[in-house]
């Protein structure tokens, strides 16, 4: 079992979990923060790799259902301006099904596209490159695409379906982003909401609460600290992140390295894309009724509003100005590290970009065509008061190889 010393640091005095990018996340159990601070909690538990042994609900209710299908039902778990959520309980995938009134806008963002122009690449494009360059962030896994004249689908899922939302429609079958493990969840109701002078009790109320165990983080390195939180998914700003004990400066450069891989691996702007800090359920070595491995992992979701370019046949200024374009629309400003508020983080974001596009244009034999450092440049000229910025240049190189204790990527 994994103790901590008076530091409040991680001593594992069990094994590292092996992590598919070749890292080792630290094995945690609840009973090891009994006695912890909320936020000794939360910054071991949520470090993109740490692994949280647990009973869970989730397993249970899985465990219980699989063998009856008429308790399999579908439960609502969030909304968006293109599509519903739900989660068809026993099984290992959530599906998304379009807002009627989206579709009624006559939008040319269909969740069809989403599935077939964007999801299938970007997750194509990470499956490839993602454990190569070391990023931690994931693309959830795309299951299917059921359109609604699907007979056989709909008679299985409509009548189990909630009430309101009791109509057949286009559906997207995705990888099922678990919530945060109950001893994340309470540590952080606790750690956020304890400042608000609620007793333990109303705490507990709120993580037992059905409504809100669907819990995730959207982490904002682009924001600016305040105290706005919306449960059951926490929209967290910089400074919150800084709170909880997440690793900025990691998180910068896994956020480059991700871009990079949508930008050049998938040919996707990734415009309106959403960064989530959620579990999923890997293997151990234990096989108890509701025991899960829960291991904590940062996602991109929501391609609905995306846009495909062709990196072969398109003009290369065309491609730079649709990317960056879509790199300061809202969603994305709210996830990059801002270049004039936090220079140092951005500088982490973009040397991690700029090797990770040369890394994988040059295995798509694209390099003669594209530059991630010229792309970079162009970026940082076309954002809002770039030109008062002085970036430390290759002098930063140093703090990130530091940071992520990682030669520069080889080229083949």
């Amino acid at each position: 079992m994994a103790q901590l010393n008076g530091n409040g640091n991680g001593r594992p005095n069990g094994r590292h979990y092996p992590h598919e990018n070749g890292l080792f996340g630290l094995v945690w159990y609840p009973s090891t923060f009994d006695n912890m601070p909320d936020f000794v909690t939360l910054a071991c538990t949520l470090d993109p790799g740490a692994v949280v042994q647990t009973y869970s609900s989730f397993a249970l209710l899985q465990d219980q259902h699989v063998s009856h299908p008429d308790l399999q039902l579908v439960k609502h778990i969030r909304s968006g301006r293109q599509g519903t959520v739900f989660e068809h309980i026993s099984k290992p995938y959530v599906i998304k099904k379009e807002n009627p009134t989206w579709v009624e806008k006559g939008t040319e963002f269909t969740i069809r596209r989403e599935y077939f122009d964007n999801l299938v690449p970007a997750a194509a494009a990470f499956t490839r490159f993602r454990k190569v360059v070391k990023t931690m962030i994931r693309v959830p896994t795309p299951l299917g695409f059921v359109s609604d004249t699907d007979t056989q689908f709909w008679d299985d899922v409509l009548p189990k379906l909630p009430l309101e939302h009791r109509t057949r429609g286009n559906v997207i079958l995705m990888e099922h982003i678990l919530p945060l493990a109950k001893v994340t969840r309470k540590a952080l109701f606790s750690f956020v909401y304890g400042r608000r002078n609620l007793t333990s009790g109303q705490v507990n109320d709120l993580v037992n609460d059905p409504n809100n165990k669907q819990c995730l983080i959207h982490p904002y390195l682009g924001m600016d600290d305040n105290d706005v939180v919306d449960i059951p998914e926490f929209h967290l700003s910089f400074e919150w992140l800084r709170k909880v004990g997440m690793e900025m400066l990691q998180l910068s450069v896994y956020l480059g390295r991700a871009y990079a891989i949508l930008h050049w691996g998938a040919g996707i702007d990734g415009r309106g894309v959403k960064l989530v800090l959620g579990t999923r359920c890997v293997e151990g070595e234990d096989n108890i009724r509701g025991f899960q491995n829960r291991s904590t992992e940062l996602y991109f979701i929501d391609f609905g509003e995306c846009t495909q370019v062709n990196l072969a046949e398109d003009e290369y200024l065309g491609v730079y100005d649709v990317y960056i374009k879509a790199m300061l629309s809202e969603t994305n400003a709210l996830i990059i590290p801002p270049i004039s508020r936090r220079p140092g983080y951005f500088g982490g974001f973009r040397d991690a970009y700029c090797e990770t596009s040369q890394f994988i244009l040059q295995r798509k034999d694209l390099q003669d065509k594209f530059n991630g450092y010229d792309f970079m440049n162009r970026y940082r000229n076309a954002y809002p008061d770039s030109d008062q910025l002085h970036l430390p240049g290759n002098a930063f190189r140093s703090l990130l190889a530091s940071a992520v204790e990682e030669p520069r990527l080889p080229i083949d």
